[in-house]
């Protein structure tokens, strides 16, 4: 080994300082990453209400299929489970259909036809003092 003059660094330890300092800054920036993942959270939709005033079978608004029936309001995701299309009452009422690949489904949300294969994300559903029904969606 050879000593060094005063203020010169060999590049062992030039390297062992550059990866230390370059470590510790991946370390630092994948905390940050990693700790704002981690604190994430999806964003809460608002209920969706539905006014009382209409007493149509199925109705639309932001998603949300609501369907009256015998045993009272049932609400749908109107979001087909094969790729994420809109769907919408066929046009005798009887069934919902997509309009992109033609899955069916009843208006229980089962599938009728694919090329869908699970049914329609049900949600909950509260009936208001007014009347109207309140969809709590995710």
């Amino acid at each position: 080994m050879t000593d060094h003059p005063e203020g010169h660094v060999s590049r062992r330890t030039f390297g062992r300082l550059a990866g230390g300092f370059l470590g510790g800054l991946m370390l630092g920036l994948g905390g940050l990453l990693g700790g704002r993942y981690l604190a994430w959270s999806a964003p809460v939709r608002p209920p969706v209400v539905f006014p009382a005033t209409d007493d149509a079978p199925i109705r639309s608004q932001d998603g949300i299929l609501l369907i009256s029936g015998e045993d009272g309001p049932r609400a749908l995701s109107a979001r087909c489970t094969h790729l994420g299309c809109t769907v919408a009452p066929s046009g005798d009422g009887q069934t919902l259909v997509c309009p992109c690949h033609g899955s069916r489904y009843g208006l229980d949300g089962a599938v009728l036809q694919g090329p869908a294969k699970e049914s329609l994300e049900r949600l909950p559903t509260e009936t208001l003092d007014d009347g109207s029904i309140r969809v709590l969606v995710g």
